[in-house]
């Protein structure tokens, strides 16, 4: 048995999910790993980082009662991008940090990773994804509702700016009072409600009957990705006591990250990781924008009329048929190299380190798309 489907098995396990139907055979050695690709691992630096992020998580966690164990299992596997990315950034800016706001930021970094991982369950919900990075998505396991309420729940705590701890011994709930500045506040809800705008492209909710596909799209779909990158490397800005034009450079710079982050996503999605990757060719599964298909709605805006509709997954990869005759892979290639370099040039410290040049190319191959959560 490959050294994969053994780490899958310790991680079903640890998690307790009893997975049967079609997922219960899911091989991810059938996608991971490429040439070049293989034998790959994260940098020293991220692992440190991930591992710190961990354990803010599970404090914001572990005083949720019955929620704690779902909690849990939405948020701890992921990779936890864009808060390792931000801590690094401050070390590679060198730009110091009072101990007294270390919790503030960790914290803030914590509640974002929250926000995304809710945005994660509610994209399989919506896309029809039954397979995320080679294991069974969130609510494949748990439910439709548990995928839901699991969500919300992650939503509020990363919103919230009081929250109770559990009696202990029979003692009274008593209320903690989390001191954060409005700055940070302000941040945290920014950064949720551009979100939910951007998703709400993603399913181009507010598209249709409006005419042509226009050059605007593009920027409007990558909305479902940017705010979170964005706020989380602006509040590394806030807690050091960097300047407004500081703060405005590393925003921006957080918003190159995230639009690079997305556009390596759907290009790998699209033309290196294999569809069984998020589940059977049988699945029912919604048809929602993608840079790849923005690329093709481009060229032919009259397709427009796929997005929103619910094929069998078999059906929506025929879509690469039209992708070919337009030549939009290579497009997307262009567009992956341009956001690499806007992302490096974007850096607020001036000159990118080079392990931030090494990272953003690993970034991009399939390896990096294709193991599972398993991995990190």
């Amino acid at each position: 048995m490959s050294q994969q489907r053994l780490r899958r098995q310790r991680v079903l396990r640890l998690y307790s999910i009893d997975v049967v139907g079609p997922l219960a055979s899911l091989e991810p050695e059938g996608y991971v790993g490429h040439d070049a690709t293989v034998g790959q691992t994260l940098p020293d630096w991220y692992v440190r980082n991930c591992d710190q992020m961990r354990l803010s998580l599970e404090r914001l966690i572990e005083g949720e009662d019955e929620m704690a164990d779902l909690l849990r299992d939405a948020v701890l596997r992921g990779r936890k991008l864009r808060s390792c990315l931000a801590l690094q950034m401050r070390e590679w800016c060198n730009w110091p940090l009072v101990s007294e706001r270390q919790s503030e930021l960790t914290e803030g970094l914590a509640r974002i990773e929250l926000l995304h991982a809710a945005s994660c369950v509610l994209d399989d919900i919506i896309d029809g994804d039954l397979v995320r990075r080679g294991l069974p998505s969130f609510h494949a396991r748990h439910g439709l509702a548990g995928g839901i309420l699991t969500s919300l729940h992650m939503l509020v705590i990363a919103l919230r700016t009081q929250t109770e701890t559990a009696a202990h011994d029979g003692q009274t709930p008593v209320a903690r009072r989390i001191r954060r500045p409005v700055d940070v506040a302000t941040l945290l809800w920014r950064a949720t409600h551009d979100t939910v705008i951007g998703e709400a492209w993603d399913t181009f909710l507010f598209q249709r009957n409006q005419g042509p596909v226009t050059g605007q799209l593009l920027w409007s779909y990558l909305g479902k990705t940017t705010p979170a990158f964005a706020v989380a490397h602006e509040l590394v800005a806030v807690c050091t006591g960097r300047s407004d034009e500081e703060r405005a450079r590393t925003r921006t710079y957080g918003e190159m990250l995230g639009a690079l982050y997305q556009v390596a996503n759907d290009h790998n999605d699209w033309f290196r990781v294999e569809a069984t990757a998020r589940g059977t060719e049988n699945d029912d599964v919604l048809i929602t924008l993608s840079v790849p298909l923005i690329l093709l709605l481009r060229e032919q805006p009259r397709n427009a009329e796929l997005i929103g509709k619910t094929v069998r997954r078999a059906q929506a990869r025929d879509v690469l048929r039209l992708m070919s005759d337009f030549r939009i892979e290579q497009q997307s290639e262009s567009l992956l190299s341009e956001m690499n370099d806007r992302a490096l040039a974007a850096f607020p410290a001036g000159q990118a380190p080079s392990e931030l040049v090494d990272f953003l190319r690993q970034i991009q191959t399939r390896w990096f798309w294709s193991y599972s959560y398993a991995a990190g």
